[in-house]
């Protein structure tokens, strides 16, 4: 599932394509199998006629900012967007067609082959019921914010660091790619209990979430099996992976073989030399 680089580079993307802020929304086509949940044609419809003021984020989800409505998107396990495809192909679900006072046209394609993504209207930020309750933007917040606020959060946790730090009541975001190239570079276990970490320990996870994240930014997100930020463009930060994916290769630090257990359901990498 893509998670916050990820996504974040698709709002970059789409936002390139939105420069000029005057596209209205003039028809929403449906094609090939509906998705698990959207909404239906006549709540699509009432953004007809609407300007696109621009795309944003929050977590994991794409925010389409209409004049009176926000359309929620989350890419779900496969979720993709294309501009102006020449036809439309398998897998391919809903066609947004705009076009601007220069009588210039965008078509946006939205793809996703497993139909787990996934589109809510609402009127206000406030109703938006997929995005309440969650936890700090880890590249919006200060450093000391973050750690006040995990240090707060772990301290009654009973469950391993790498679980707390996926809850989206913690971070949001951060998903089990992230998750295990952030402990690492934190120097800290996966399995240790969260409510147990130190001040430090909490300083330097906080360090690490946010470079690892601004990294995996700069680098288009990583690309490990169904992620395809606009038009396709892959990213390349699976490259600089240092434990994910590496089982039993040598760390690039210390040579040790890369482990792997299973938590939570997950899987986790980490180096036993330099995780402590």
């Amino acid at each position: 599932m893509p998670e916050l680089p990820e996504v974040e580079n698709v709002k970059i993307q789409l936002n390139k394509k939105l420069q000029d802020l005057r596209f209205q929304l003039m028809a929403v086509e449906w094609v090939g199998k509906p998705l698990r949940k959207s909404p239906s044609a006549q709540e699509f419809h009432s953004l007809l006629g609407q300007k696109l003021l621009g795309v944003s984020r929050r977590a994991k989800y794409l925010l389409f900012r209409f004049e009176t409505s926000i359309l929620l998107n989350s890419l779900g396990m496969s979720g993709s967007w294309k501009a102006n495809p020449q036809s439309t192909v398998l897998h391919d679900h809903f066609v947004f067609k705009f076009k601007n006072t220069n009588s210039d046209f965008l078509k946006l394609v939205y793809n996703d082959p497993r139909r787990f993504g996934f589109f809510e209207i609402h009127k206000t930020w406030q109703h938006l019921e997929s995005a309440k309750n969650l936890g700090p933007e880890p590249l919006e917040s200060e450093p000391a914010f973050l750690q006040k606020h995990l240090q707060k959060f772990f301290k009654a946790k009973t469950q391993n660091v790498k679980s707390a730090l996926m809850n989206p009541l913690a971070v949001v975001g951060v998903g089990n790619i992230y998750a295990s190239e952030i402990l690492f570079h934190a120097g800290i276990r996966p399995q240790k209990n969260a409510g147990r970490l130190k001040s430090k320990q909490v300083q330097r996870l906080v360090q690490s979430l946010q470079s690892v994240l601004r990294e995996a930014v700069d680098r288009g997100g990583s690309t490990i099996r169904d992620f395809k930020s606009l038009d396709s463009i892959l990213g390349n930060y699976q490259d600089q992976h240092f434990v994910y994916g590496r089982a039993s290769k040598p760390c690039r630090i210390c040579g040790s073989p890369i482990r792997k257990t299973v938590q939570a359901g997950r899987s986790t990498f980490w180096c036993q030399h330099c995780q402590k």
